[in-house]
């Protein structure tokens, strides 16, 4: 008998000491997620809202997934695609020349 609950006392103590790392990989996992909320790689928060209101789709040339933006992520200039990592940069420059009224 006196075996039986050394062995329990020991196996006892194992499983604190599990629950004990496990509870440090939680907290360091957690951690991890909550610096990247949104998913997206920018390691700053967006509002929940954010994909809510999405206003324009692209389509990430290496990974060929599709992603919601809305004006804000726009004017930001780039983004990090979720898929794959690649960053995908906006460019609004008006490269046409400007259209002539015919009027001299």
């Amino acid at each position: 008998m006196e075996e039986l609950d050394e062995g329990l006392d020991e196996l006892a103590e194992q499983v604190d000491e599990i629950d004990y790392d496990l509870g440090e990989l939680e907290e360091d996992y957690y951690e991890l997620e909550d610096e990247d909320e949104c998913g997206c790689g920018c390691h700053h928060h967006h509002d929940e809202d954010d994909f809510d209101d999405a206003e324009f789709e692209v389509t990430c040339p290496s990974c060929g997934d599709t992603i919601e933006l809305n004006d804000e992520m726009l004017e930001e200039g780039s983004i990090v695609c979720p898929g794959c990592g690649e960053t995908l940069e906006f460019d609004f420059d008006d490269d046409e020349e400007p259209e002539e009224d015919g009027q001299e």
